[in-house]
C-alpha cells in the first residue's frame, strides 16, 4: 500500500482549493492508497530566507520527516497573479526536495478563475521537473463553477479528470516503491 499526501497552499481555510486536493486524496484511497491531508495554513510555517544553517524549527522539522514518509503528493493552490500561492511556494522552499520529493510522483491541481487554474497547472510542471519528481499527466483544473452550492466538486469533467489523476498518480507510486 502506497502513501498519498495531499498538500492544500490556499492560505484560506475552508477554500475550494482544500476540497479540491481532499476530493482527489479520496479518490486516491478508492484505489487503494492511504492518504494524508496537510492545509499550510494551519501551520504557520517561517518563511525561507537561505539561512546558512537551514534551521527552520523543530515544526518544519517534524514536517519534512512526515513528508519524507510518502510515496507520492497531491499539490493544489490557487491561483494568484497567475502563478502558484506565496504560501505553497514558501513551503516548497523550506522542504529538503531531495530528501522529501525527489523521485516521487505528484498529482497536480489548481483552482482559478475562467482559465481554471491553467498558468498554475503549468507553473506546477516545472517546479516537479525542479524538485526531481514525477508528473502524472493527467492535471485537475477547476473554478467556482465546477462546484455545487455546498462546494463540493460537481463537474462531470472534473470528476473524470479526479478519477484519471488518481489512478495514474496510485499506479505510478506503486510502481516507483518497488
Amino acid at each position: 500500500m502506497v502513501l498519498i499526501i495531499g498538500i492544500s497552499g490556499s492560505p484560506r481555510k475552508g477554500s475550494t482549493t482544500s476540497t479540491l486536493v481532499k476530493t482527489i486524496l479520496a479518490a486516491c484511497q478508492k484505489h487503494g492508497a492511504t492518504t494524508e491531508f496537510i492545509d499550510l495554513s494551519e501551520l504557520g510555517l517561517p518563511f525561507f530566507d537561505n539561512r546558512e544553517d537551514g534551521d527552520y524549527g523543530e515544526a518544519t522539522k517534524k514536517l519534512q520527516d512526515t513528508l519524507a514518509k510518502a510515496d507520492g503528493f497531491v499539490f493544489g493552490s490557487p491561483e494568484y497573479h497567475g502563478s502558484v500561492s506565496g504560501m505553497l511556494k514558501n513551503f516548497l522552499d523550506l522542504s529538503d526536495y531531495e530528501r522529501v520529493f525527489s523521485g516521487k510522483p505528484v498529482a497536480v491541481c489548481a483552482v482559478g478563475g475562467g482559465s481554471r487554474g491553467k498558468s498554475v497547472l503549468d507553473h506546477f510542471l516545472v517546479i516537479a521537473r525542479a524538485l526531481r519528481m514525477w508528473a502524472v499527466p493527467h492535471t485537475v483544473g477547476t473554478n467556482k463553477d465546477d462546484f455545487d452550492k455546498n462546494w463540493q466538486v460537481a463537474a462531470p469533467k472534473v470528476k473524470e479528470r479526479i478519477e484519471q489523476a488518481s489512478h495514474e498518480l496510485v499506479r505510478v507510486a506503486s510502481l516507483l516503491k518497488k
